[in-house]
């Protein structure tokens, strides 16, 4: 009789018990992503740990988890339309930017306090700053209100979000192998990463408006939608190795192919059917172990040792997220239920701030305690923020009543597939 492989035995187990727990928590209607980094707290268990991870299958463990963090940024980047974030309105430009600069000075502000080092506070921060917009987004498309004031604006400044997430997380990364922190070589970094950026840029607009697109409609003209999906994964990661060439993030290679992906096949009848397959790759296939191995990273021993941090982390994450919201909705002039309802539904987490905080982590910015006060504020935070938001959104219908035609109703978005974490 054969022999079992261990990486059959690891990789079947790691996506059956993620799959369970992903239903168990979407039954009680909460998003699919905090089964998974549960199951992978579960997996980490001792005895299960010693059936479920047999030696020799970490490895591989490791390696889709990489590749599940390339998938989500690149899966993020073809959520992103540069045309309606062109005609975005000024309530969402304002409520995105003030909802992402509030909590991140707050919480800065507190770490420093702490005593925890520049460059940890500030990634910290950073990961609490960042939206999971698309599990408000779920909920909204629930009401079929995803098409209303409430939701435009979720959607908008969670687009903001997104953005400013994954490009401070280049810029502190290339900040921090500067050794020297004087003006001069700060100078000299800057002046390096321009250059790199100009370059990668010039080469990523070269293939990504000419080469990939006229490849696309070679393929487009032989009705191989398949094809086409394959061709656009090469592209993304070939976009992504290009950037690590020129020194950048992977994150800011795979955001930006995502963005060219999505202007490409936008236009086409099947290319949101593109976009849908990928998302069900990513969704369904590789993310899952990106979020396995979060939850292998989490201590809960470190919790109970760092409560006071915990403590301070929620509170000022989600005051400081609200804060921005009702700070720039007053200014803005949003009604007051539209504000409560946006700073409720921009307190989720659990998506880019997760992989910020991995990369970190990987690049020695952060230690384990600190990444499982970083999992732990993401779970609680978007247990609680969900139960107030649904209260919200209900509260705001019966007051208002409709606030979209029905035939908007059943209207699809670009975040739906996000949504369904």
């Amino acid at each position: 009789m054969e022999s079992l492989s261990p990486m059959l035995v690891g990789f079947t187990g790691c996506l059956m018990v993620s799959f369970l727990f992903s239903e168990f928590f979407n039954k009680l209607r909460y998003p699919r992503v905090l089964g998974y980094i549960l199951a992978g707290v579960f997996i980490g268990l001792p005895y299960v740990n010693a059936f479920l991870l047999p030696e020799g299958f970490m490895p591989l463990l490791e390696f889709l988890s990489e590749v599940g963090i390339v998938f989500f940024i690149l899966l993020a980047g073809t959520e992103i339309d540069l045309e309606r974030l062109r005609e975005m309105s000024t309530a969402s430009l304002a409520v995105g930017f003030s909802a992402f600069i509030c909590p991140l000075t707050l919480t800065f502000t507190f770490l420093s306090l702490f005593g925890l080092g520049f460059s940890t506070s500030l990634i910290v921060a950073l990961c609490m700053s960042v939206t999971a917009a698309a599990i408000a987004v779920e909920i909204l498309m629930e009401y079929g209100l995803l098409q209303s004031r409430d939701g435009a604006v979720i959607v908008g400044a969670g687009m903001v979000d997104d953005i400013l997430g994954v490009v401070a997380l280049s810029l502190i990364l290339v900040a921090v192998k500067v050794d020297d922190l004087t003006v001069d070589s700060l100078v000299a970094a800057a002046g390096k990463l321009a250059a790199e950026y100009l370059a990668f840029f010039l080469i990523a607009v070269v293939v990504g408006l000419w080469v990939y697109p006229y490849i696309a409609s070679l393929v487009w003209r032989r009705r191989g939608e398949n094809q086409m999906l394959t061709l656009s994964l090469i592209f993304g990661l070939l976009v992504t190795f290009l950037s690590q060439v020129f020194g950048l993030s992977s994150l800011i290679g795979a955001f930006i192919a995502g963005l060219i992906i999505n202007q490409t096949v936008k236009k086409r009848r099947e290319g949101r059917e593109i976009i849908r397959n990928l998302d069900a790759i990513t969704f369904g296939f590789i993310i899952p172990f990106f979020f396995i191995s979060v939850g292998l990273r989490f201590d809960l021993a470190n919790i109970f040792r760092n409560m006071p941090l915990l403590i301070g982390l929620t509170v000022l994450g989600a005051v400081g997220k609200y804060a921005g919201v009702y700070l720039a909705g007053k200014m803005v002039k949003l009604k007051e239920g539209t504000i409560r309802a946006v700073g409720y539904g921009m307190n989720s987490r659990g998506g880019i701030e997760l992989i910020i905080a991995v990369v970190a982590l990987k690049q020695g910015l952060m230690g384990e305690s600190v990444f499982s006060l970083i999992v732990s504020v993401a779970l609680l935070t978007t247990f609680t923020s969900l139960h107030f938001f649904k209260r919200q959104v209900a509260e705001n219908m019966n007051r208002l009543g409709p606030l979209v035609d029905d035939t908007l109703k059943e209207g699809v978005h670009p975040h739906r597939h996000l949504a369904e974490m």
